[in-house]
């Protein structure tokens, strides 16, 4: 019987083995959906290579797309790259907000500004977003490179949604408002945190040059939630972002021209 055992084990180790050298995993020994569905979060956030995010998301079929399906890999690799050379570039953005209760409601807004009835105003913000090495999803510093009357310190950034591939879709950035926003002697955002949220779009312009801008955003702040119980108040204890506005991204070249104006002058 011992040898028996022997012999089964044997066969059906080297069956294993021609499955796996023709390529073949029998869908029986695939991990379940929802097993590959949480093999993400069996990676550490910090620092995963892109071969590791393949791995990582797709479970066993990712590790087999990462030797066999290198051209996907590659391609990926490089749009990684490419976007987060432009987030990063040196000239830095010209951002542009309007804020105020009517681009609120039109945004879809549902909190205080919104329910205003306040002016508009045009507030401008040159930056550039530096990234801290280390990290996946890629995050770093919101620096100034200008002067503001409302804007001041060093603000955060970070990429909010990407995709399979780990490549950034959409990024959050915060600028610090040391004394809120006014408008004809009121107040129309409290001193605070300044949320500035994009989506990266991607551009093909002439063959083969593809582009990435940030062309339009939301413009958001926290504010506290009232909420009490037993008789007791727990304002301030939690918050939610509410919409105050809209934004656009310009990049800037080495000369401190906006990229668009730039390429218009070109095309004239």
């Amino acid at each position: 019987a011992a040898c028996r055992r022997k012999h089964v084990l044997l066969a059906a180790a080297l069956s294993s083995l021609v499955m796996l050298t023709a390529g073949f995993i029998p869908p029986s020994c695939l991990p379940t959906k929802s097993l590959r569905a949480s093999a993400r979060m069996l990676v550490p956030r910090k620092r995963r290579g892109r071969g590791q995010v393949m791995m990582a998301r797709g479970g066993l079929g990712g590790f087999f797309e990462k030797f066999l399906g290198g051209a996907g890999e590659d391609e990926s690799r490089r749009e990684y790259d490419e976007v987060l050379r432009t987030l990063s570039c040196a000239e830095g953005w010209d951002i542009s907000m309007e804020i105020g209760s009517t681009p609120a409601r039109n945004a879809g807004g549902t909190g205080s500004l919104a329910k205003k009835d306040t002016m508009t105003v045009q507030i401008g913000a040159s930056v550039r977003l530096d990234v801290d090495e280390g990290y996946d999803p890629p995050q770093g510093s919101v620096i100034l490179t200008s002067e503001s009357k409302i804007f001041d310190g060093i603000g955060f950034w970070s990429v909010q949604e990407d995709t399979d591939d780990g490549v950034p879709t959409a990024i959050q950035a915060s600028l610090n408002s040391p004394i809120g926003i006014t408008v004809s002697g009121e107040t129309i955002v409290s001193p605070g945190q300044v949320f500035l949220n994009f989506k990266v779009k991607r551009e093909e312009r002439r063959e083969g040059e593809v582009f990435y801008d940030m062309p339009r955003g939301l413009v958001t702040v926290k504010e506290d939630l009232k909420s009490s119980f037993l008789f007791a108040s727990y304002d301030g204890l939690l918050a939610e972002f509410k919409l105050i506005g809209t934004c656009t991204a310009r990049r800037r070249t080495k000369e401190g021209v906006k990229e668009e104006e730039t390429k218009e002058e070109t095309e004239g």
